[in-house]
């Protein structure tokens, strides 16, 4: 089939920006591979399988899982990966190829085959897509700059490249950037084309939303009236003297008194309920899950959180919207997203300088 427009997704958000980016350009021929998938999300996996064979959006699917072995085990998996896409690309001659996160093994693997007949264009996954370094943790950074890359070489082969960059890699020609203009150096030396938000009210996303959310018993009509929204943080920093729980429970038992349709977000890696949820009025989103996947469906009025890029992402799909961003530890990165946020328009709590969350609260 001639036109063919490959996406390579991971994450959630990847899946949902790929049906967006498909029903955008829908004289495209779209197809679609599920990478690094794990096998104790079934679940959202089947859900995802059944959409994507139901709907025709995409003319080929397939999903391929990530191993639960170490060494050896996850080499010879990795082979195994390889021979499936070595199969797919003997029927299938994509002319574009697009990727969320171009440190994949999978696209770099894809793109060295396919070599410079196809048009590469990364597609943003959030924080990293504005990020000039790798981050905060340096044993990491010293890591990626100079192992991993010479080790995937040797187990992989010479064509693995990975850039210092997300959008940066050797072979991304474009890219479809949230906010264009605050894109990293990387990005910023190619093509971009701004992503839209109104692409995400095209029927099919919301088709896909209102159809898994079905599956999980969620409540579409709650999540649609919510007005606001609190994002918490990852459970390390939950617990952390910077971040004050009981005055994080106080700005949502306010918004609760003031007659607002609240929701709450815990991180996916959060267990139990250590705000006590479960003993006020609100909403909670799904967990094991990005809450970009259902912004699409909300109009919130105001956010509150830390800086990730759910956050974000709520400036972004909600322009409108009062978002405010606490900070609660310090670190290189942390001075980046600051600087970030402020320039999106999201609000920054500074609670080291000032009662943060707690400043005018009233909370029995």
């Amino acid at each position: 089939m001639a036109n063919i427009s490959l996406h390579i997704v991971s994450t959630p958000r990847h899946v949902l920006s790929a049906i967006a980016i498909a029903s955008k350009y829908e004289n495209e021929n779209h197809q679609i591979i599920v990478i690094d998938q794990v096998l104790n999300n079934l679940v959202y996996l089947d859900t995802l399988n059944e959409y994507l064979k139901k709907n025709r959006l995409f003319s080929f699917s397939t999903i391929l899982y990530k191993s639960n072995k170490g060494g050896r085990g996850k080499l010879k998996h990795r082979e195994n990966i390889f021979h499936q896409l070595d199969n797919y690309l003997s029927e299938h001659t994509p002319k574009k190829l697009y990727v969320g996160n171009d440190r994949r093994v999978e696209f770099q693997y894809i793109a060295s085959r396919l070599k410079r007949s196809v048009e590469h264009i990364y597609v943003d996954e959030g924080t990293g897509t504005y990020n000039n370094g790798f981050g905060a943790n340096k044993k990491n950074e010293l890591f990626d700059q100079f192992l991993d890359s010479p080790l995937k070489k040797i187990a992989y082969g010479r064509w693995y490249d990975r850039p210092s960059m997300l959008g940066g890699s050797k072979w991304i020609d474009s890219s479809i950037i949230c906010f264009p203009e605050l894109a990293n150096a990387a990005i910023k030396k190619k093509a971009i084309i701004p992503f839209q938000p109104v692409w995400f009210e095209h029927k099919n996303v919301k088709e896909f939303l209102y159809f898994y959310a079905k599956r999980i018993n969620l409540d579409v009509l709650k999540i649609i009236d919510i007005q606001n929204i609190f994002i918490l943080p990852h459970s390390m920093f939950l617990t952390s003297p910077a971040f004050d729980m009981v005055a994080f429970k106080c700005k949502i038992q306010e918004a609760i008194s003031l007659g607002h349709i609240v929701g709450v977000k815990y991180h996916p890696r959060q267990h139990g309920d250590p705000l006590g949820l479960s003993e006020i009025d609100v909403i909670e989103m799904p967990r094991e899950l990005p809450l970009e996947l259902f912004l699409p469906l909300m109009k919130i009025e105001e956010a509150w959180g830390d800086f990730s890029s759910a956050v974000i992402s709520v400036k972004w799909l909600c322009p409108n919207s009062n978002v405010y961003a606490e900070v609660i530890s310090d670190s290189k990165e942390l001075k980046f997203l600051e600087d970030l946020f402020s320039k999106v328009g999201v609000k920054i709590i500074d609670s080291r300088k000032s009662k943060g969350l707690i400043d005018n609260v009233k909370c029995e």
